[in-house]
C-alpha cells in the first residue's frame, strides 16, 4: 500500500532511460521530492536515470532526472515491489506542476482519482480514458484529449487509419485504430498494449516511431509519426522489380530497422511489403511492430498476399523466431528482385490448407538477378527453419559482398574504409556510401582495419568503438602514430556517446563523431564535409 501521508496515488505510463537503453514502467505514487515506480527492480541505489511520465492535468509529458534510493514492498499482491526514486534535476515548471497535482483534491482533478489497480480494459501504462473519448472517429474528433483527426485514410485489414495533429506540439501524426473484431480477446489486447508501449523506446531512422497509445471508449488507438510516402506494396505494383542497387539499399535499411527492434528485445514477427513505408529520399521505414507479431492468421490472410510472407511454422501456429523473420525478409527480397511472390494466386489462396508448400525458385527475370542473390534468397525462404540463416545478421553478412560488387551509381570520388562489427549496420553504411558514389572497403574489427589502412590508400575511415580484437580507441591511436596513416580523416560512428569517450577520441585524433542511431542524410553530410577539408 502507498502511504497516503507520503505519496499521492497516480497511474501514469513512464519511460526510464539510462545510457541509451529504455524500459517501460509506471509511476504509481508522487511526493514533493520522490516518486514510486512499478515495473522495474534490481536497480542499484544511487543509479541516475531519466524518467518520462505524465500528470493527469498536464497535456505534455514531464521529463526529469531521478536517482534510485531504494525499494519497498515484498512482491506480493498486497505489497508489490516498488522502486523509490528521488528527483535529482527538475525545472521550476515541472516542480510547479507536481505541487499543483499534490494540492488537487481527488474530486477536483477533472476526473475520479486513479484507482489502486488499473481498470481491466487498460494495460499498465496505457493512456486510458474509458468512456471519455469521441463517440465516433471522424474529422474533428479528439483522441486521448490530445490528438485531433484531420483526414481519413484508406483502411487495411487490421486498422482504421487517420491523419491527425498533436494539439500539444502542432506536429502531424498518424492515428491507427484497431478494427472492432480485434477487441474481443482481452488477453490478446493486453499483450498488444504492452508491445506498443515498449516499442515507444525505439528511435531509429528506419523504424516508424510510435509516440503514444490510447485506450478509451472501447477503442485501441496507436499514435505514430506520419511518414508520408507509399507502402512498398504500391511501389511493387507500379514499378515492378527493383534494380540491384535499389534492392541493396532497401534491404540494408529494412535489416537495420529490424536490428533496432531486436536490440530492444521486441521480435518483429512477420514483415511484408505492406509493413514497409518508403518516405522521401527512398527512406524505408518498417512499421506496425506489435501487429506484425500478433495478428491472427485470418487477418494476415485477408491482407493481400501477406500470408505468403509468413513462414510455414508460423502458419501452423508456432511462435515466430528470428529464423521466421529471416524467411519474411527473404520473401521480401524475392518480391523486390523478381516483382512477385513465389506463389501463384491459387497457391496463395491454399496456403492455410497447405502451409508447408515449397516456394517456386526464382526463374528468369528482367532485370536479371545474380545467381548469388538467388542462392541467398532460396536459403532464406527454405521451408525447414534449420536450413535458413540463423539470424538476420547472418543474412546481412551474406548480402554485403554482393552489393559491394554492384555497379556504382557514378564514378568513385574518394576511398572510404568502413570498420563496423555489426553486420546489419555495416551493410547499411556500405550500401549508403556506395550509392553516393564512394569507393568503399570493409573491415569487421580493428586488426583487419589496420591491415587495410597500411596497405590501401584511404581518404576517410568510418570507425566504430566497441569491436572485437581491438577497439576503436586503440585503432585511432595506432593510425595517428604511423606516418603512413596519420593524415587519414577519421569519422567515429558509435553508440558510446559519453562525454569522456568523445573527449578521449578527439584527443587521439578523431576528426568527427557521429552517434548511433543516425540519420542517413547526417552521415552523408559528415562524410562529404570531412572529405572537403
Amino acid at each position: 500500500m502507498i502511504d497516503p501521508k507520503k505519496f499521492k496515488p497516480l497511474r501514469s505510463v513512464a519511460l526510464l532511460s539510462r545510457e541509451g537503453t529504455s524500459k517501460a514502467a509506471e509511476v504509481v505514487g508522487v511526493s514533493r521530492g520522490e516518486l514510486l515506480v512499478e515495473g522495474v527492480d534490481g536497480l542499484l541505489e544511487g543509479t541516475l536515470l531519466k524518467l518520462q511520465f505524465k500528470l493527469p492535468h498536464v497535456r505534455q509529458e514531464m521529463v526529469v532526472d531521478v536517482r534510485v534510493i531504494g525499494e519497498i514492498g515484498d512482491g506480493t499482491p498486497a505489497a508489490p515491489l516498488l522502486t523509490r526514486v528521488r528527483l535529482a534535476r527538475a525545472t521550476e515548471d515541472v516542480m510547479r506542476e507536481i505541487d499543483r497535482f499534490l494540492a488537487r483534491a481527488p474530486e477536483s482533478a477533472g476526473a475520479p482519482a486513479a484507482p489502486a489497480q488499473p481498470p481491466p480494459a487498460a494495460a499498465p501504462g496505457a493512456h486510458t480514458g474509458a468512456g471519455n473519448g469521441p463517440k465516433t472517429l471522424g474529422i474533428g474528433a479528439v483522441v486521448g484529449g490530445r490528438y485531433q483527426i484531420t483526414a481519413q485514410l484508406t483502411p487495411d485489414s487490421a486498422f482504421l487509419d487517420f491523419e491527425g495533429v498533436d494539439r500539444s506540439t502542432g506536429n502531424p501524426v498518424l492515428l491507427r485504430a484497431l478494427r472492432p473484431d480485434h477487441l474481443t480477446d482481452e488477453a490478446w489486447l493486453e499483450r498488444f498494449r504492452e508491445l506498443n508501449l515498449a516499442a515507444r523506446a525505439i528511435q531509429h531512422p528506419h523504424v516508424l516511431r510510435i509516440f503514444d497509445y490510447v485506450s478509451e471508449s472501447s477503442r485501441e488507438v496507436v499514435i505514430t509519426e506520419h511518414a508520408r510516402g507509399p507502402r512498398l506494396t504500391q511501389l511493387l505494383k507500379t514499378r515492378g522489380p527493383f534494380a540491384l542497387e535499389s534492392l541493396g539499399r532497401l534491404a540494408s535499411q529494412v535489416l537495420a530497422g529490424l536490428a533496432a527492434v531486436r536490440a530492444k528485445n521486441l521480435p518483429y514477427g512477420c514483415i511484408h511489403p505492406g509493413r514497409v513505408r518508403i518516405a522521401s529520399g527512398f527512406n524505408a521505414r518498417v512499421s506496425d511492430l506489435a501487429v506484425a507479431q500478433m495478428l491472427p492468421l485470418a487477418c494476415i490472410a485477408a491482407d493481400d498476399d501477406a500470408l505468403a510472407y509468413l513462414p510455414p511454422e508460423a502458419r501452423l501456429g508456432a511462435v515466430p523466431t528470428e529464423r521466421a523473420e529471416v524467411f519474411s525478409v527473404g520473401m521480401l527480397l524475392y518480391a523486390v528482385a523478381i516483382g512477385r511472390t513465389p506463389f501463384s494466386a491459387d497457391e496463395r489462396a491454399g496456403l492455410e490448407i497447405q502451409p508447408d508448400l515449397e516456394p517456386t525458385p526464382p526463374g528468369e527475370s528482367d532485370p536479371p538477378v545474380p545467381e548469388v542473390l538467388v542462392s541467398i534468397i532460396e536459403r532464406a525462404i527454405a521451408v525447414d527453419p534449420l536450413a535458413r540463416f540463423p539470424t538476420l545478421g547472418d543474412l546481412a553478412a551474406e548480402l554485403t559482398p554482393l552489393f559491394e560488387d554492384a555497379p556504382q551509381a557514378r564514378p568513385a570520388q574518394s576511398r572510404i574504409l568502413v570498420v563496423e562489427d555489426d553486420p546489419s549496420l555495416r551493410y547499411l553504411i556500405v550500401t549508403l556510401l556506395r550509392s553516393a558514389g564512394y569507393d568503399v572497403l570493409v573491415a569487421e574489427n580493428g586488426i583487419d582495419a589496420l591491415e587495410i589502412a597500411f596497405r590501401e590508400p584511404l581518404d576517410l575511415i568510418c570507425l566504430d568503438i566497441r569491436m572485437p580484437r581491438m577497439d576503436g580507441f586503440e585503432v585511432c591511436m595506432v593510425l595517428r602514430s604511423d606516418e603512413r596513416t596519420k593524415k587519414i580523416r577519421i569519422l567515429v560512428i558509435s553508440v558510446v556517446t559519453s562525454q569522456d569517450s568523445v573527449t578521449l577520441m578527439e584527443s587521439l585524433g578523431a576528426s568527427d563523431f557521429l552517434p548511433k542511431p543516425f540519420e542517413e542524410a547526417d552521415l552523408l553530410t559528415r562524410v562529404s564535409t570531412l572529405l572537403a577539408r
